[in-house]
C-alpha cells in the first residue's frame, strides 16, 4: 500500500477513535491506548506517532469538556491528572514502536495487555498523587486504597485495549495484503 493511501487510513483510524470516545461507552472501554499501540507500531515518523494520539485525546477531552458545560455529560473531561495520563498514552506509543519490526498476533496482543497495564498503573497513582479533593491518604495505605478503587475499571480497559487492537491491526493488515489490493486494481 502506498504512503498517502496508508497515512490516509491510519488517520481515519484516529478520527473514528475520537467518535467512539465521545459516544456514551463503558468506563474505560475506548479505543485510545489501541490507537496508540497502532500508532507506534505503524508510524515510520516518531514524531508522529506520538503527537497523532495525544491530540486524539486534547480533541476529545476539549469536545467531552463542551458536553459537560453543557450538561449532557455527567465528568469533566480536564482534572488533575490529566498529565500522567497523556504520559500513559505515550508510554503506550513507545510500547507499540518496540513491537514495530516483530509484528504478530502474539505481539500485539502482549503490547495491548502491556498497555493495558501500563495505563492502569499511571492512571491510578496519577489519581492518587493529583486527584481532585484528595481522595487518599498519602500513605501507603492511601496508595492500595486507590489501584484497589480502580481494579473494577481496569477489566473495561484491558477488554476495551485488546478488542479495538485486534480491530485497528486486523482491518490494517487486511487491506493492506496483497489478495485485497489485487480485487481493488
Amino acid at each position: 500500500m502506498e504512503d498517502k493511501k496508508r497515512t490516509y487510513l491510519i488517520l481515519s483510524f484516529l478520527a473514528i477513535g475520537i467518535l467512539l470516545r465521545i459516544l456514551p461507552h463503558p468506563f474505560n472501554f475506548t479505543p485510545i491506548a489501541a490507537l496508540a499501540l497502532f500508532a507506534g507500531a505503524q508510524f515510520k515518523n516518531s514524531k508522529l506517532a506520538y503527537l497523532v494520539p495525544l491530540v486524539l485525546m486534547l480533541l476529545s477531552d476539549i469536545i467531552l469538556q463542551g458536553l459537560y458545560f453543557a450538561g449532557i455529560t455527567e465528568w469533566p473531561a480536564f482534572y488533575s491528572s490529566m498529565p500522567i495520563v497523556y504520559a500513559a498514552f505515550a508510554a503506550v506509543v513507545l510500547i507499540g514502536q518496540t513491537i514495530r519490526t516483530k509484528i504478530s498476533v502474539l505481539s500485539i496482543a502482549g503490547g495491548a495487555v502491556a498497555g493495558s497495564l501500563v495505563f492502569f498503573v499511571l492512571s491510578n497513582f496519577g489519581v492518587w498523587l493529583l486527584g481532585d479533593g484528595m481522595m487518599y491518604s498519602r500513605d501507603f495505605a492511601g496508595v492500595i486504597d486507590c489501584f484497589a478503587a480502580g481494579i473494577p475499571f481496569y477489566r473495561n480497559t484491558i477488554l476495551g485495549d485488546l478488542i479495538y487492537t485486534g480491530v485497528f491491526f486486523g482491518i490494517f493488515e487486511f487491506i493492506q495484503s496483497k489478495a485485497f489490493a489485487n480485487k481493488l486494481a
